[in-house]
């Protein structure tokens, strides 16, 4: 039997091949944005769980949202009815307390594991590295209610975890130090009151850089949303700025970056000078004595001492 020699098209046998080559993409469908699903964990924890298709994961972190905040509402506006119980039953209400302050701290935390563990779960779904949200006005605002939030929606997440963490002891001592004023009498002494006394004083030093975390934390959002540039990797943008530097652009961008510090600098001295000699300083002085002396009377040692040794000067001047 002959054999029968089949001669294939060429240019037809050289489309198959090809075709073979190129294989359909995924489906974008799949694809899941970080931004939002930091934005949803923000919002409502496991938000960001449930958007990426884990439900069970994220019902079970909303209903721990709820007893979290459920607890605390209880606890602010029954607390007097919780001091008598206490009593009632020989508790000591300073461990009650500190326990309360604790769980505080544990579910601002937890809060903000949440919203990181919803971003890194949409990270992994991308076949392509996400560059930021397109919007140059909402890591602004949104960093406006909570720093670090904004850098998270500019594709920022180390950076956003570090300022995510000093807006966790922001809104801890935000909330710890009211609440413990406000307990303070009915805390019996013991060294639970104590700890307590240590964590209020330490929350009490932590408020003033409260509002330069938040300027910060705004301006960075606002500067990186407005130049792309910035969202790069940093070994990125190193390569960018050797490259700059062979062809000479450098020159000029250091003159321009010398010239912006020099005018905050200048902007700083002035703001010092005027500071300096129109700053009330006799009546802050009499305000931090006024108040030193009404914390020792309500059995406060750590912040006194601490403000004695801090403003030894003003304190002698106003008693």
């Amino acid at each position: 039997m002959d054999k029968v020699w089949i001669i294939e098209n060429p240019y037809e046998l050289m489309h198959n091949r090809k075709a073979k080559r190129i294989q359909p993409e995924a489906p974008l469908h799949d694809e899941k944005d970080p931004a939002k699903a930091y934005s949803w964990s923000v919002l409502f924890w496991g938000g960001g769980q449930v958007y990426n298709n884990q439900v069970v994961k994220g019902l079970s972190f909303l209903s721990l949202m709820v007893a979290f905040y459920t607890g605390t509402m209880f606890t602010v506006l029954s607390w007097r009815g919780i001091v008598g119980f206490l009593r009632d039953h020989g508790m000591s209400v300073s461990v009650f307390l500190l326990v309360v302050l604790v769980l505080l701290l544990c579910g601002l935390i937890f809060r903000g594991l949440c919203c990181s563990n919803a971003y890194h779960l949409a990270i992994k779904t991308r076949k392509k590295r996400f560059t930021g949200t397109r919007s140059r006005v909402f890591p602004f605002l949104c960093s406006l209610l909570q720093p670090g939030w904004g850098q998270f929606l500019n594709g920022q997440p180390l950076k956003g975890s570090v300022l995510a963490g000093f807006s966790v002891v922001s809104y801890f001592s935000i909330v710890a130090v009211p609440v413990v004023l406000l307990a303070w009498k009915d805390l019996e002494p013991s060294s639970a009151r104590f700890l307590v006394e240590s964590i209020f004083t330490v929350a009490v030093l932590f408020l003033p850089l409260i509002p330069f975390i938040w300027i910060f934390g705004c301006y960075d959002a606002l500067k990186v949303s407005l130049d792309g540039w910035k969202k790069e990797p940093l070994w990125a943008r190193l390569k960018m700025a050797n490259r700059l530097r062979r062809n000479q652009v450098w020159v000029r961008r250091v003159f321009r970056q010398i010239k912006r510090i020099f005018i905050l600098f200048l902007f700083l001295a002035i703001f010092l000078i005027v500071v300096y000699n129109y700053f009330p300083r006799r009546f802050y002085a009499g305000e931090l004595a006024s108040a030193r002396s009404w914390l020792q009377t309500q059995g406060v040692t750590l912040l006194p001492d601490l403000l004695g040794r801090l403003f030894p000067g003003a304190i002698i001047s106003e008693v």
